[in-house]
């Protein structure tokens, strides 16, 4: 049976002898027919907003910051309700992305997290957007500088703010997504399941009074693009709904 090939970047942890063998070298030649499908898993949901500042110390007592010791936040408030904003949110979630080749009905396994000691690797991107910028400040704790409004879904808010230390987001290990080569009648089958808000590092509370991270769970959705253009599933579907441990499957098949 012709192998799929599959460039899952250098980053690539879970068992990568396994899933690579003779299969990601992203620098061969497209055969004849065939188009590079290119994945990747991302997280939205309304979130609060939040803002925070490089917080500096004077260390020498000359009146000027001196030493970097972490970031002070605020989140936004407002009334009757604070403000949020639909952005992306890092998320963990198991997958497993399988190829059927034209003319074949057997189900070849790409690459999986499913029933592995990491099964929950995968996660989300975090948001990027600085939506505001702020003056600097100071007072008798410090040097307030770089300020920028963000949401809870910004790195600076989930590192910085919580510090907290997730694993960094990636596809099968590629912070990139995945791109797999496909030929006519090829049929890919890309399963997802987010992990409970229980068990994962961003379902807890913050705050006093204490209130989620996310008020609201995340919708995980598969962006997929062939040729530059974004891609429709075949059959199932490409996106969770906001619920506990939801999940989808995403079958496209080529023509």
């Amino acid at each position: 049976m012709r192998r799929a090939r599959v460039a899952l970047g250098a980053a690539l942890l879970l068992a990568a002898a396994l899933l690579c063998a003779g299969a990601c070298d992203s620098t061969q030649p497209l055969r004849g027919g065939e188009q590079v499908l290119v994945m990747r898993v991302v997280g939205t949901a309304p979130v609060r907003l939040v803002d925070v500042w490089d917080w500096w110390i004077d260390e020498n007592s000359d009146g000027q910051p001196d030493r970097l010791i972490g970031v002070r936040c605020m989140d936004v408030t407002g009334s009757p309700t604070p403000p949020t904003r639909t952005a992306l949110v890092p998320w963990h979630y198991v997958a497993e992305l399988a190829l059927v080749a034209a003319g074949s009905t057997q189900e070849s396994i790409i690459a999986s997290t499913v029933d592995t000691q990491e099964e929950f690797f995968n996660r989300t991107p975090y948001d990027t957007a600085v939506l505001q910028t702020l003056p600097d400040f100071s007072d008798n704790t410090g040097f307030f500088r770089n300020g920028r409004r963000v949401t809870r879904g910004h790195r600076d808010y989930i590192e910085g703010c919580l510090e907290l230390e997730p694993i960094p987001a990636n596809l099968f290990g590629s912070p990139d997504g995945v791109q797999l080569g496909i030929e006519p009648g090829d049929t890919v089958i890309f399963r997802l399941r987010k992990q409970v808000r229980a068990a994962s590092d961003f379902g807890g509370n913050t705050g006093n009074p204490p209130e989620p991270i996310f008020a609201q769970l995340p919708s995980l959705a598969l962006e997929a693009f062939l040729g530059g253009a974004p891609v429709s599933p075949t059959a199932g579907e490409d996106s969770t709904d906001e619920s506990d441990g939801s999940g989808f499957t995403f079958v496209f098949t080529l023509q």
